[in-house]
């Protein structure tokens, strides 16, 4: 539940709950395992009481390492979504312009492409089989004898 014995400690307290550690089944970071699904009732009762905006609050008061679990929306809108640039503007020649979840990771040095969006069905199909030696020619046959199809 916690990653440490401290941090179920500040947990009781920004919970309002302390009479928890001194219950048995709760005291011990095994204990807490063994009766996990009795705490996290416990816990889930405790946490409908506020908003996730509350809890935030209180558990980085309590340096407790927390963050919001958002909605697509949310995730949007956020404003550390966007400084890192997570939201990108992908064009797909069906589907047209539409906004996407960018590449996660970021380094200093060297900056990731542009995400591209999925092929479409047989967009790849004569770039593949060509690297795995077939010719144009039996290429243009099987996509003749519809055995593959070829978007382009």
């Amino acid at each position: 539940v916690c990653s440490s014995d401290l941090n179920w400690i500040h947990l009781l307290e920004g919970l309002g709950r302390k009479d928890l550690q001194e219950d048995k089944r709760f005291s011990s970071n095994a204990s807490r395992m063994k009766n996990l699904q009795a705490l996290i009732k416990i816990l889930n009762n405790e946490m409908v009481k506020k908003t996730s905006k509350e809890w935030l609050n209180i558990f980085d008061q309590k340096g407790l390492p927390c963050g919001p679990v958002n909605t697509i929306e949310e995730m949007f809108k956020d404003v550390h979504t966007k400084h890192r640039e997570m939201i990108i503007e992908v064009k797909n020649s069906k589907a047209g312009n539409f906004k996407s979840i960018g590449m996660p990771i970021k380094f200093s040095k060297s900056k990731t492409n542009k995400s591209k969006p999925a092929p479409i069905f047989g967009e790849h199909s004569k770039d593949v089989l060509i690297s795995f030696g077939f010719k144009k020619t039996e290429i243009n046959n099987l996509i003749k004898k519809k055995i593959i199809f070829n978007s382009k």
